[in-house]
Parts: structure tokens; sequence; C-alpha cells
């Protein structure tokens, strides 16, 4: 069974964004298995190129995410608090035909309803000077944090998920199952759907990568139960994920999407392997 435990940075199709000369990398990238209660050092830098004979300088700031309408990246939601995102330097200085760089760091705070989080965030780039009308460059950065089977807390949100990450072990004939729990946050009832689906980018820029080591799979190899649960506010439902690997596959991910009846979203990863045990 592989864990989950440690940073996996994962560049998404989208490697850089640029506007009007400006270039910025990465343009997204997805976080998996963010770890809470610690300042982390992702070893990434947000570069941007200067592409110009002279020296340039970039201010550099954490925004609120505009939450994509490409139904691929479906689930995430604004991170709670741009703190967490934490930058190097907000303001840097590029050599003629050189690169400015800032570190990136997390820094969520101690907390169990933390983990089993799904983020999103953005960095607004810009040049200092520019005149009236300056060119500016957003990126796309997700957060996934740890996931982890019951929680002592909540999971944070209006809609709670626990584990974020589900892996479901079988034999060899393929069959196996796994649980996970949806929490009510919210302030009253709610009914939700759940579906297995795999993401693809409408825009045809940006989707949720598969997790290092996985490929999608085929959301029929999956079988939910049940598909639609009514909740009271506060109250919370067991959902069982049976699998049906077919012969010539030993490894797959699939999503499970989850959504109420007020358009509150989530999803769980689920992984099928085969052999070793099942659970989280």
């Amino acid at each position: 069974m592989r864990k989950t435990g440690c940073i996996v940075l994962m560049l998404l199709i989208l490697g850089w964004v640029g506007a009007w000369g400006l270039k910025v990398s990465p343009g997204a990238f997805c976080a998996q298995g963010v770890e809470v209660g610690k300042k982390i050092d992702t070893g990434l830098d947000i570069a941007i190129d200067n592409d110009t004979a002279y020296e340039q300088g970039f201010e550099i700031k954490v925004v609120p995410a505009r939450i994509p309408s490409d139904p691929s990246l479906r689930g995430y939601q604004p991170l709670p608090d741009l703190s967490w995102f934490k930058l190097e330097k907000t303001e840097a200085s590029a050599p003629p035909f050189g690169k400015a760089k800032s570190r990136i760091y997390f820094d969520i705070p101690a907390g169990d309803k933390y983990n089993n989080q799904h983020w999103i965030v953005s960095c607004l780039v810009q040049p200092k000077r520019g005149g009236m009308f300056r060119a500016a460059v957003a990126t796309t950065y997700m957060i996934e944090t740890k996931s982890k089977a019951n929680p002592k807390e909540r999971p944070f949100g209006s809609l709670g998920v626990a584990p974020s990450v589900l892996s479901v072990i079988s034999g060899k004939t393929g069959k196996g199952f796994g649980t996970f729990k949806i929490y009510n946050n919210s302030s009253g009832s709610r009914t939700y759907t759940l579906s297995a689906f795999i993401p693809k980018a409408a825009s045809g820029k940006l989707t949720i990568n598969s997790s290092r080591n996985f490929s999608w799979g085929d959301p029929s190899w999956i079988k939910l139960d049940p598909v639609k649960v009514k909740l009271a506010k506060g109250e919370a439902a067991e959902v069982k994920v049976s699998s049906n690997l077919p012969k010539e596959i030993n490894s797959s991910e699939i999503l499970v999407f989850v959504e109420s009846h007020k358009k509150e979203k989530n999803f769980i990863r689920v992984w099928l392997e085969k052999g070793g045990e099942s659970g989280k």
C-alpha cells in the first residue's frame, strides 16, 4: 500500500502562464499529502522571466483563486487563509534576460480538521513599473492536505470527507472494498449525490492529474453504496466503495465526486491496487 505522508508536487498540464511578454512558471501545480502544523519548504520557486535588455522589478501577491468553471477541477475550495501560502519574497528583481525567483512555502495550522482538504489559491505577478496598463499573470495552485481516516475533529468546510485518499486493495480477482465518510458541516440538512468520474479538461488547459504511480481507470470499475444520502446538520454517513479491477490492470485511480443539492462539492481519490490489505 502506498503512503501519502509526504508532499508530492505534481505539475499539471499548464507548466507556465504568460501575457504581454510576461512569463511565469509554474503556471499551475497540485501538491498532495501536505502536512499541517509545520512550515514546509516546497522546494519550488515561482520563476519570472525577464525578456528585456534592462533590469525589471516584479510584485508577487498571494490572492484568492477564482474557482474554475471547468468541471475537471470541481471539488476544490478557496484556501481559507491566504497567510497559509507563503512566499520568500513579494518583490523580486530580474537581470536583463534573466529570472526573478521566490520560494514557495506552506504554513497550515495544526489541527486534525485541516487534514483531508482540497484547496486552491493563486499568485498574481506584475511588473512594478509599466505605466497606466501593466501586464498581470495569475497562477493556479492546488493544495491537498494529508489524507487521514477517522480524524479526531470533523473535517474543515461545509462538506467534509475522510479519508480524502482511499486505498482499496484487492486479491487476484480484482475485487475489494473500502469505506469513507462524508460530513454535513453546513447550517441545515443536505442531500448528497455521489458519482465516480475521471477528470477531463473541458477548457483544454487545466485538469486534475492522477496521483504519482497511478493512471486513470474506468469509473465502471468501482461501485458506490449509497449513491445518494440525506444528512441533517452535524450528521455523517459512511459510503462503501467496491472495486472490480480487470485481470490485466494491477493499479488505477478513480475519483468519487460528492455534491449537495446546495452545490457544495468535494471529492475523494480512490486508489485501486491488487495484493496486500485494504484501507488507509
